[in-house]
């Protein structure tokens, strides 16, 4: 029997005289990005937590001096203890900054179209002057300026999920350097 011979089933039937409701598709992709904006934040701050705890697990390195590293008579172990150990404190220290600027807010209202869904525009107008740009703005600005707000917020969710995936790599990079840094310092007792 040809392909084309093949009657559609009612859910294909029914889906094809659907109409779309626009209020709905917008409220959840508004809901999308602000629920991925949380997630990106909640991973930044377990990462944070790791951070503190593999930063309170180094007061234990002999931080006194990096003369090993450049010394003649350092043995390999010692100085690979020493770049290890620098390795820790940089992956931290990166693993640190970029969980922290993840989970900073930002505001940057370097716009110059007032968006009656952005909190930074809403505050800069009296409520009475809120309510009457509202009420008086024709439904498809509306959806535009729902539209903006969303692909400002998706821009903010890409930013936030890089940062997270900078901070992590440099987190695991100074746990991998941590636990050879122990198996050394075990090896030369």
């Amino acid at each position: 029997m040809p392909a084309n011979d093949i009657t559609p089933s009612p859910e294909v039937v029914t889906l094809r005289s659907a109409t779309l409701d626009y209020t709905r598709i917008l409220n959840l992709q508004s809901a999308e990005m602000d629920n991925s904006i949380r997630h990106a934040d909640l991973k930044a701050q377990l990462i944070l937590g790791v951070d503190a705890i593999l930063l309170a697990t180094i007061e234990i390195f002999p931080f006194d001096s990096i003369d090993p590293l450049f010394s003649n008579g350092a043995s390999i172990i010692s100085r690979l203890i020493v770049l290890l150990e620098l390795i820790v404190v940089m992956g931290l220290a990166i693993s640190l900054v970029t969980a922290l600027l993840t989970i900073l807010p930002r505001f940057n209202p370097a716009k110059s179209v007032t968006n009656l869904f952005f909190f930074g525009d809403i505050t800069r107008m009296s409520q009475a002057e809120y309510i009457s740009t509202y009420m008086d703005t024709p439904e498809d600005d509306i959806k535009i300026a729902i539209l903006a707000q969303i692909h400002a917020k998706s821009f903010i969710v890409t930013k936030k999920f890089w940062r997270v995936r900078y901070s992590l790599l440099a987190l695991l990079i100074a746990v991998m350097a941590w636990a050879l840094v122990a198996v050394f310092s075990l090896m030369t007792g």
